[in-house]
């Protein structure tokens, strides 16, 4: 299943827009409008159903593995890029706004037929089509920026998952974390298990879990707790103070249960303040969110019913709490004051998928670190931003092969619920590029690719916006969506007129074109010194002085700049470049004959102009002569 072709009639700032997505196909919807009176008494233009989409097929190769397909969108900023990125997914999960009209073919190669996702009361040349089933978006929003529109805590294909601070507007990533660990350390099992776990070797690798508990925070936050009476405050701290080093995990997790109770009790607290107290065990992850419905939170985890008592009490056996590695010295002076503790230590190999869930759902609280260490004792937590983002999107698309559709269809006149795999992935991934080094942007596209192949039976269409011209020299320029901003500032589709060949090109030659960079690739501050000898080069050579005034006033600047300008030609860094500079500052110095303002009259010349008095004067000069 691939995504072939999105019209879009107003998004934004887009309109009347058309966009290939596929090398397959060419796609062309024309589109022709009536006027219809409104509710306010004015006249709206609509879509007639006299208009057409015509859908042709193209002779062409795929560069990519046999289930993988890929496109970027490329273009300036504010042109649209991560727009249609947001409104491909509002249109697949009904997020959309109720007055935009867009719609979006696919095609499915194993059916060989043609589908759709948008109103086929509006768009008529729909219904010769069927609607799409049985494909999921995945949702990678890398741009940091939180969009309320989608709700990132229910829906689980958008990744990152995003809490917002509605105070202080910061955006939380913290369960996105407890996600990504699990699914590394069941991609570990997996890729383990086909003899591919080395595929991970150049990224991380779990060797060993360890999961932390922050005693110090935790019973700041039970004095910090408005409205829990003092007497069941001082009883919570009481529990909280005796875990020991040398307890067993049974009598740490039995203490922080009786705290829980106390916590989930109305009766602790003053009767004008709610309980509201997050639980010390998030069960709020993954499959057991539904079996949350039927159950009391607080004597759901580890009840007997609810796992495999005895995988978790053969785990735990024999294991005792220890000090947080960091604070062992403090530990050996003053066991009772050690800030942190470490719960449990083991090795990743010994676990197994109940484990995982046991360990990730049930220390997912702000109270616990859970962390996941290599052989090379790097922590997964405090990798850059950078490692990090890599190493979650590749475990994350890998992961996608665990998902299974979960609704509900109607078998002979009947609703049942189904459960079944889930084939086909439309993967959005905006800003995929964010953090990442050169070369692993040079290196993405080929990681991505040999991750997807190593599982064939799921089909992927990646479609990413992308700064980076090493992604786009990775694909031909059919694959390739080129943004630009038309003269009101709408977005524009110019692949047709782009005639850049993206495969393989230079990433000068990509930067100047494929990101429509017409004003040079230099920085603008550097450019800006260097234009700055420029300038001054041509208006000595432009303006020939008149008299003996003018002619001082020019040396003197030049002897306020001279200084200033021979550091600025040193640091060039481009070779033919800091040549031509040198050479207009030879040709300055003998316009100026620097040598005979070497007496102690250059001081007193310097301090009867400012150096921006001459910049102005010169300047009018010029304009003058102009």
């Amino acid at each position: 299943m691939e995504l072939v072709y999105l019209w879009v009639e107003e998004y934004k700032n887009i309109r009347n827009q058309g966009f290939n997505f596929s090398p397959k196909f060419e796609c062309e919807f024309k589109a022709e409008y009536y006027s219809k009176g409104n509710s306010s008494g004015g006249l709206e233009e609509r879509i007639h159903q006299k208009s057409s989409l015509s859908i042709t097929s193209k002779m062409s190769e795929f560069l990519f593995p046999i289930n993988v397909n890929i496109t970027t969108i490329v273009g300036k900023n504010g042109t649209g890029k991560s727009r249609i990125i947001k409104l491909l997914y509002g249109l697949y999960t009904n997020q959309l706004e109720k007055d935009v009209n867009c719609f979006a073919i696919f095609y499915d190669y194993e059916q060989q037929k043609h589908f759709y996702l948008g109103d086929e009361n509006k768009f008529h040349c729909l219904r010769k089509y069927k609607k799409l089933k049985d494909t999921d978006f995945a949702l990678f929003d890398y741009s940091l920026t939180y969009q309320p529109e989608f709700n990132y805590e229910q829906d689980k294909f958008i990744y990152p998952k995003k809490q917002i601070d509605s105070i202080k507007g910061a955006i939380s990533l913290t369960k996105e974390l407890i996600r990504n660990q699990k699914n590394i350390l069941l991609n570990y099992f997996e890729l383990k298990k086909h003899n591919q776990l080395d595929k991970f070797k150049d990224f991380f690798i779990a060797d060993k879990i360890v999961i932390e508990f922050y005693n110090a925070r935790f019973q700041n936050a039970i004095k910090d707790k408005k409205g829990l009476l003092e007497g069941k405050r001082n009883e919570v701290i009481e529990q909280a103070s005796s875990i020991q080093i040398g307890q067993t995990i049974e009598d740490f997790i039995e203490k922080l249960k009786n705290i829980q109770t106390i916590l989930n009790d109305k009766e602790s607290f003053e009767k004008k303040e709610e309980t509201g107290f997050n639980n010390l065990f998030s069960l709020d992850w993954f499959q057991w969110c539904e079996r949350m419905e039927e159950h009391n939170q607080e004597n759901i985890f580890y009840d007997k019913g609810f796992f495999n008592q005895k995988i978790w009490d053969d785990f735990i056996k024999h294991k005792t709490i220890t000090p947080q590695k960091l604070f062992k010295e403090i530990a050996e002076i003053e066991e009772s004051n050690v800030p942190s503790y470490e719960i449990l230590s083991n090795e990743v190999k010994n676990l197994n998928k109940d484990l995982i869930d046991i360990i990730l759902a049930g220390f997912g609280q702000e109270y616990f670190t859970i962390k996941l260490i290599d052989k090379n004792q790097k922590v997964l937590n405090e990798l850059s931003f950078g490692e990090q983002q890599l190493i979650f999107i590749l475990n994350q698309l890998f992961a996608l092969r665990y998902e299974k559709f979960k609704g509900i269809e109607e078998v002979e006149g009947q609703e049942i619920d189904v459960e079944k795999d889930i084939n086909n992935f439309i993967v959005l991934l905006d800003e995929i590029d964010i953090g990442f080094h050169p070369d692993w942007q040079k290196r993405a596209i080929q990681y991505i690719c040999d991750f997807l192949k190593l599982i064939p039976e799921k089909k992927f269409h990646l479609v990413f916006t992308t700064h980076s011209p090493f992604l786009l020299s990775d694909l031909p320029k059919e694959n390739v969506i080129f943004l630009q901003k038309d003269e009101d500032g709408n977005c524009k589709n110019v692949s047709k007129e782009t005639s850049i060949e993206t495969f393989g090109a230079n990433i000068h030659t990509l930067l100047s074109n494929g990101f429509f960079m017409s004003d040079g690739l230099m920085g603008e501050f550097a450019k800006s010194k260097i234009n700055e000898i420029k300038k001054f080069y041509e208006i000595v050579k432009s303006l020939e002085p008149k008299n003996k005034k003018y002619k001082r006033i020019l040396k003197i600047l030049y002897l306020f700049k001279i200084k200033k300008f021979n550091h600025i030609q040193s640091i060039i860094g481009e070779n033919f470049l800091q040549t031509i500079i040198k050479n207009y500052l030879d040709e300055l110095e003998e316009i100026f004959d620097k040598e005979s303002y070497k007496s102690n009259k250059k001081q007193e010349l310097l301090k009867q102009f400012s150096e921006k008095e001459l910049e102005e004067y010169l300047e009018s000069l010029k304009n003058d002569k102009a």
